[in-house]
């Protein structure tokens, strides 16, 4: 396994990328900016996708061999493979955090059953009137990352979805009010569908095969069931080349929104947070 060049930064901040396959690593001095050429991708193995148990194991265990940062401030992305997510309509009934939290509960469960009791929530926030996205990440894989950032003389200071993350740092980039935001990573797209009256619905799916082929298909299965647009902007974030990706899907214009793995900075906090330390 490769090692950082040059001497480590103590206190600095680094950002975890938590995939099934892989983990990547970026990370930057107290005052300095990202440093592109300290990224670091570990491959992982027998971290398939579809592993029915603990699918996150092998790529925790390979972080805890890879963090060697004393005091610094660790921020780790999850892989939409390890999260589920639900849009969660608004009601002027739900009053504070805890009752919103506690209707979300139900609505993973009313889905996933008895497993949605080991799962940790979070909720985004929404301007009145509109639904917020929900997320739920196993209990025991949140436990598990702080246990090995604590253990590596570190600091968990924020655990934020794939898809989340995506929303924010491209904010500014979706500026049309109908479109279709597309996260994709190796086995896994995710789709949020937007309107005038704001998100629609969330969907994430297992795929197999290449962006072009599946993305097509996935999004017709969506307008088969739901009630969402069937044309416009599709903005795509994902690992593949370029060359890869549909430039050509009937009905919709894609947008190429920034690459994978190259931290930009924000003036905003990530819109969902589901562990911070």
């Amino acid at each position: 396994m490769s090692r950082w060049s040059g001497n480590p930064i103590s206190g600095g901040r680094m950002r975890v990328e938590l995939r099934p396959a892989s983990v990547g690593l970026v990370r930057r001095g107290l005052f300095a900016r990202w440093n592109t050429r300290s990224q670091h991708e570990i491959q992982v193995e027998n971290g398939s996708a579809d592993d029915p148990s603990e699918t996150w194991r092998a790529a925790v265990d390979a972080l805890s061999v890879a963090l060697r940062e004393p005091r610094a401030r660790v921020e780790i992305v999850l892989s939409d493979h390890f999260v589920r997510y639900v849009l969660i309509p608004w009601s002027a009934e739900l009053v504070g955090d805890a009752e919103r939290l506690g209707f979300a509960r139900m609505a993973f469960r009313d889905l996933y059953g008895p497993l949605a009791d080991g799962w940790d929530l979070c909720l985004d926030e929404q301007p009145a009137g509109q639904a917020a996205f929900a997320c739920a990440v196993d209990r025991a894989l949140v436990s598990s990352l702080r246990d090995v950032v604590g253990r590596a003389g570190g600091h968990l200071v924020a655990l934020v979805p794939s898809l989340s993350d995506c929303i924010n740092r491209h904010r500014s980039a979706l500026r049309a009010r109908d479109f279709c935001l597309v996260s994709a990573e190796p086995g896994r797209v995710s789709l949020a569908f937007h309107s005038r009256s704001g998100w629609q619905t969330v969907r994430s799916r297992r795929t197999d095969g290449p962006l072009a082929e599946t993305l097509p298909t996935l999004l017709k299965q969506e307008m088969a069931v739901c009630d969402v647009t069937e044309s416009g902007l599709l903005y795509v974030y994902t690992d593949e080349a370029p060359g890869g990706l549909p430039l050509a899907v009937p009905g919709w214009r894609v947008i190429r929104l920034g690459e994978r793995g190259i931290w930009k900075t924000t003036r905003r906090e990530p819109q969902m947070v589901v562990a911070r330390g």
